[in-house]
């Protein structure tokens, strides 16, 4: 009997098996997708979305900032940030990434990006995961 596929993860997973058993690719670093299938192991995303890193919402970080623990991470941005900020319509993005930085001056998460595409600028810009690993957060010195 198959066991019932539940989540994201497993739904991506299950895909990725399929695909490397079609194509007679092992689970090796030959496999073009050995780092995604890693990454979703480590993933503390709770959604297929918040796993791609589409624009998560100020809601959805404080969330995230709840109910994680310790060393818990989570992409919240996909995209060129420095760029995408100099847009007329990123009103939206640049209060979520004041709210980002202000989490982590209040010791909440710390902040990490990882290049996940080289680039120039304009439509060849860089692409990089914006990272939020909530940290631990001791109440005696950071409120």
């Amino acid at each position: 009997m198959k066991d019932k596929i539940v989540t994201w993860q497993d739904k991506r997973i299950a895909a990725i098996n399929r695909w490397s058993k079609s194509k007679g690719i092992d689970c090796s670093d030959i496999n073009p997708y050995f780092n995604e299938y890693h990454d979703i192991l480590n993933s503390q995303a709770k959604t297929k979305k918040q796993y791609k890193g589409k624009n998560m919402t100020i809601e959805e970080m404080d969330e995230f900032v709840k109910n994680s623990k310790p060393g818990d991470r989570i992409i919240y941005h996909k995209g060129f940030i420095a760029e995408e900020l100099g847009h007329a319509d990123s009103l939206t993005l640049k209060r979520f990434a004041s709210h980002v930085r202000s989490l982590e001056s209040r010791k909440k998460i710390l902040l990490v990006q990882k290049k996940i595409k080289a680039g120039g600028v304009g439509s060849n810009a860089p692409i990089y995961h914006y990272i939020a690993e909530r940290i631990k957060n001791d109440s005696r010195n950071y409120h």
